[in-house]
């Protein structure tokens, strides 16, 4: 809850709030959720987004163990040479969208930039009888 509730405090976000955790399944849901509350009229725009930092130490502990942090100076792939190859370079990322009814946006004078079709993963599959979105 501290992304949502820092980004709430910050950017004066007022209404509903949900945090989703699971990987690739939380991001799932928190787009399908976030859809049918506007498809319901219960919201007019969401913002939807995640985060993940793998540089904390339990996440390095992990990697380590199992034998995958990447050996030796960093380059960018293009750079590297044979045998040089191989193991993670953790780092951290995130991306946010905004959801908006269309005659919401419409009636603001923006534009549409794209329509929400079906909402899958085809990353999130762990096992089988995963997650199926």
């Amino acid at each position: 809850n501290l992304l949502a509730g820092n980004i709430s405090i910050v950017h004066k976000v007022t209404g509903s709030s949900r945090t989703f955790m699971g990987e690739e399944g939380a991001g799932v849901a928190a787009v399908e959720t976030a859809a049918a509350r506007i498809r319901s009229g219960q919201s007019t725009h969401v913002l939807v987004g995640g985060a993940f930092q793998t540089e904390h130490s339990d996440m390095l502990l992990g990697y380590e163990l199992a034998g995958y942090l990447h050996r030796g100076n960093w380059k960018p792939v293009w750079q590297r040479q044979d045998g040089e190859g191989g193991g993670v370079v953790t780092g951290s990322g995130g991306a946010f969208l905004v959801l908006e009814q269309r005659e919401h946006a419409t009636s603001r004078g923006r534009k549409i930039y794209a329509e929400l079709g079906p909402i899958v993963s085809g990353r999130a599959k762990r096992r089988n009888g995963g997650l199926d979105a």
